[in-house]
């Protein structure tokens, strides 16, 4: 049941919950003017998320047995 499939569904949801946490609080502390800055800090920091993970994860669960059954 614990294997690198379930650490890489953690740290995927941990990504995601602490994203949904901190976004409320932050843009509540910070003054209009750099609101905009904010939001935008956000945006990129998810694109490179996405960009620079380039499907890692799936790929590095998929192992294949080879000839000699390993």
């Amino acid at each position: 049941m614990f294997t690198r499939d379930f650490v890489y569904l953690g740290v995927s949801a941990l990504q995601v919950v602490l994203a949904a946490l901190m976004t409320p609080i932050l843009t509540r502390r910070v003054g209009v003017g750099q609101f905009g800055q904010l939001t935008l800090a956000i945006v990129v920091a998810q694109l490179l998320g996405v960009t620079f993970n380039l499907g890692l994860p799936f790929a590095a669960q998929k192992v294949f047995a080879g000839k000699d059954g390993d």
